[in-house]
């Protein structure tokens, strides 16, 4: 009577073994459909639209910025496809504008290298004057600083350094226009003072925010003589041979269309051989280091100094060099322009034999 119970748990347990077999068979079984399903799933959702978005993304680095970047499979990767298509969409536009503007550099660019000729200086000079400048733009390669000499005569020769307020093509044209109508009138006859005047009373049609500041002085080598005036500009420094410094002031307003009808005064100056004229543009001295100290006028002094008052070339290499040293390697906010003029002794003219056969017939 006692074995019949072993027999039905022993049923019992071989009936839990095949239903527990079959239980982890369908789990295993469903366990797999369900990770073959989620693979596909995404397959279809992540895999292969990344790839194909991959792909088109290749294509629009490759420079084809029309090709189709498809907004398939999870929300997730549209969003990313949107984002995408709104960067190559960006990219799009900012070549376009970069296009423009290279088109229209092309078509300027005539325009621009015309006036930069236009600015350069005509250079006169005369028998007992050297003259040596340089002009070191800011950026780009129109400058708002000019200069210019002009001969007048034999022994007279103008010298105009201005300093229009900008840059670029504006600031450029202004120059040039004040550039040529101060020459003009100074080959015209007019003293400095007048020149500026007369120039100033031409820019009525100019906006008061556009203006500049300009030193002018004829040089007279046979009188000895500097005769100036300045319109808002830097002081001109006279170096005498002997080191004595004197400086060649305001002598009136800036040129603006605000100052129409007033008058520039003109000065002179004894002008010795051996003496330097030196005129720079507010750039020069306005070169601040990194604490901010300007290299000013006694900056200018030392230069000069340093460089000795024999060589006007040297003293204008010596005054930019140390001007942008002092400045460091911070951008420059302002050209740099520098001239120098030297009275110099004009030796005598060589003798030919026909001014001696003149000279013997004279003393018959």
């Amino acid at each position: 009577m006692c074995e019949r119970p072993l027999l039905v748990t022993a049923d019992q347990l071989s009936g839990l073994q095949t239903r527990m077999t079959g239980l982890l068979a369908a789990t295993l079984t469903t366990l797999l459909a369900v990770t073959v399903a989620g693979c596909v799933v995404l397959w279809r959702s992540v895999v292969a639209p990344l790839g194909r978005l991959a792909a088109a993304t290749r294509a629009v680095a490759a420079g084809d910025l029309a090709a189709t970047l498809p907004a398939t499979g999870a929300p997730e990767m549209r969003s990313l496809a949107t984002d995408v298509t709104a960067m190559r969409d960006r990219l799009a536009a900012d070549l376009h504008g970069t296009r423009q503007a290279l088109d229209a550099l092309a078509q300027t660019g005539p325009a621009v290298s015309a006036l930069r000729s236009a600015l350069e200086p005509a250079g006169g000079v005369i028998p007992g004057v050297v003259v040596a400048a340089r002009l070191d733009p800011a950026e780009g390669v129109l400058a708002g600083d000019w200069y210019d000499t002009v001969a007048l005569s034999a022994t007279r020769l103008a010298v105009v350094v201005g300093d229009v307020a900008g840059h670029g093509p504006a600031s450029a044209v202004f120059a040039l226009r004040l550039k040529h109508s101060l020459l003009t009138a100074l080959r015209a006859g007019l003293a400095p003072g007048d020149a500026l005047a007369t120039v100033c009373g031409e820019l009525a049609d100019v906006p008061a925010g556009q203006f500049a500041t300009a030193f002018v002085a004829v040089l007279d080598a046979g009188r000895g003589v500097v005769e100036h005036a300045n319109a808002g500009h830097p002081a001109g420094q006279l170096v005498a041979a002997g080191g004595r410094w004197t400086e060649l002031d305001t002598t009136g307003p800036l040129l603006s269309s605000v100052f129409v009808g007033r008058d520039w005064t003109t000065t002179t100056t004894a002008w010795a051989p051996g003496d330097l004229l030196l005129v720079h543009t507010d750039g020069v001295t306005e070169a601040r280091d990194a604490a901010g100290a300007e290299f000013g006028t006694e900056g200018i002094h030392r230069a000069v100094a340093a460089s000795g008052t024999e060589d006007p070339h040297r003293v204008v290499d010596a005054v930019a060099a140390t001007s942008m040293r002092f400045g460091g390697s911070q951008p420059r906010r302002d050209d740099h322009t520098v001239v120098c003029l030297q009275h110099v002794p004009v030796a005598p003219a060589a003798r030919t034999s026909s001014d001696v056969g003149r000279d013997a017939v004279s003393r018959r």
